[in-house]
């Protein structure tokens, strides 16, 4: 993870960030927004902009219902999301004031108290309020099989505040924070590198104690793979042959092992096939089939697993 101090007073809107950002991101190279810090710090200075847009949106959604934007419970898009890149805004609430399940449920939406990595690389910078704290470390993704319960090399680097005017830049894979809810209402802003493979690429909570990976999070993976542990359990001969042709053309490494795992289950005919697809493929994930014990990859895939606590 990389902090940056812009010292840069001057301001711009929106739509003229947004221009800058198309001429300094390059989706391939994360290193690219570095570039982009002196962007980010400009919109940042401007303290209207925001609000207006906000406002905007607001009143796009009482003139047609619709406000054509993406809300979440704490985030929103500011810029298309079918660029190289987007920006949003990120809202952190302080859990103290909450108890009981709404703590809860805000501390896992919000990811607190939780190290994770991401599949993606972004520059974040506090733009209101003191700003979370986050823990750092760093991992090596590339000698990560992506197994629950997985030994991996995590580097504890440090701790940090996303102050107002801080940025940050975090680089997708590598770069593995625990972030702690801050003390009052805080919002950031993010340029969000947006990689066609992203889909495919997995997103890891770790304990950081015992350095294992404890949990896929609800990325698009792991919405494939619990469709197609759904289709091992009502799957036939037919679905099995369907699941053979996904393991062997996939891009995912996890769609491609599920896909040999619940072949496999809903007919046991198809192993030599499914064994020989493992055997050729390149991608350590996907040759672990061989020699597995399959309960490794049920517990990782478990619909119950994946949404407890939800």
């Amino acid at each position: 993870m990389k902090t940056i101090e812009e010292a840069t007073q001057s301001s711009i809107d929106l739509s003229e960030c947004i221009e800058l950002l198309d001429n300094v991101i390059d989706p391939m190279d994360a290193s690219s927004l570095v570039l982009a810090a002196p962007v980010l710090k400009q919109l940042a200075n401007n303290r209207q902009f925001l609000i207006q847009r906000f406002n905007s949106d607001v009143k796009n959604y009482i003139d047609s219902d619709y406000g054509g934007n993406f809300y979440s419970p704490h985030s929103f898009l500011l810029s298309p999301a079918s660029k190289s890149f987007f920006i949003r805004a990120n809202i952190w609430v302080p859990t103290g004031s909450n108890s009981g399940a709404t703590a809860k449920y805000e501390e896992r939406l919000l990811a607190y108290n939780r190290p994770h990595d991401h599949n993606f690389s972004f520059a974040t910078i506090g733009y209101f309020g003191p700003g979370y704290e986050t823990l750092l470390y760093e991992h090596d993704f590339e000698k990560t099989l992506g197994h629950i319960k997985e030994r991996v090399s995590l580097k504890y680097t440090g701790r940090a505040t996303l102050t107002q005017g801080r940025i940050m830049i975090y680089e997708a894979r590598k770069d593995v924070h625990t972030q702690l809810p801050p003390s009052d209402l805080s919002v950031s802003l993010n340029v969000v590198i947006n990689r066609d493979d992203e889909t495919q690429l997995d997103q890891f909570y770790f304990d950081v104690d015992s350095c294992e990976i404890t949990e896929y999070s609800d990325t698009v993976p792991s919405k494939r793979v619990s469709l197609l542990r759904i289709a091992r359990e009502l799957g036939n001969n037919d679905t099995a042959e369907l699941l053979l042709q996904i393991a062997k053309q996939h891009p995912c490494r996890r769609t491609q092992l599920q896909a040999l795992l619940s072949a496999t289950a809903v007919d046991q005919s198809t192993m030599s096939d499914a064994r020989r697809i493992a055997s050729h493929s390149n991608n350590a994930l996907v040759r672990s089939f061989l020699d597995t014990p399959y309960e490794v990859y049920n517990a990782a895939v478990d619909l119950d697993h994946l949404f407890k606590n939800a």
